[in-house]
This record gives structure tokens, sequence and C-alpha cells, in this order.
């Protein structure tokens, strides 16, 4: 299996059966995110990557369980490694640039939920 087919797993029925079960869901979720942060040819790029995810681990776990978000993610991740086998770089950008934003959007607005409540 080559990274590109790898990065399209897991199955819409592993994804299906991960959002009702936390652990599986975890699993789903590898520690490096998978092939495309091996394929950059950046060493330290990847090592800053997997450094970046084992700090966001908590989060990362916390925000897989929105619903519809596995799914999505999943998503995302194929529309990634479509443009990867095409060898469209630049829609691989803009994917997975798209993709790691929404997460981005996402906690900053944890963190202003968190703020507003420790001032109240």
């Amino acid at each position: 299996m080559g990274a590109v087919d790898a990065a399209a797993a897991p199955s819409p029925r592993q994804v299906s059966r991960a959002e009702r079960f936390s652990p599986a869901r975890d699993a789903l979720s590898p520690a490096d995110d998978g092939p495309e942060n091996h394929s950059c040819g950046n060493e330290d790029l990847r090592q800053q990557a997997f450094a970046l995810r084992r700090v966001l681990q908590p989060y990362r776990r916390l925000q897989l369980r929105v619903p519809d978000r596995m799914r999505r993610s999943m998503a995302e991740h194929r529309t990634i490694a479509d443009a990867i086998a095409r060898g469209d770089a630049s829609a691989a950008d803009t994917a997975a640039r798209d993709h790691v934003l929404v997460q981005v959007k996402k906690f900053s607005n944890l963190v202003r939920t968190w703020r507003q409540l420790s001032a109240s």
C-alpha cells in the first residue's frame, strides 16, 4: 500500500464505528498524522509536526468527539491524498491548510470560551 492509499484509510464503516466508540476513534487518529508527514521529505518539519501533535493530543481527542467531525476529517484527508496523487501541489497545499485551519478556529473559540468563563 502506497502513502497516498494509506492516507485514504480508514473506511467509511470504520469511521462510523469510531464515531460511536471513543477508544476506536483515538486508534484511528495515529500519533504522527499518517504518511503525509513521513513523505514530506523534511525530517525537521516532520519532527516538529510530531512534537506539536503530541502537545495538542488531549485537545485533538476532544475535537474528534464533535458530531460528524471524524467523517469530515477523513474526507479532508482524502482530498489532500487525491491532490497528492494527481500531482497537484497547489490543491494539496490548500486542502492541508484548510484541514488544519478548521481546528485552529475551533481551538481559538475554545480558548476564548475558557477565558470568558474564568473572568466570570
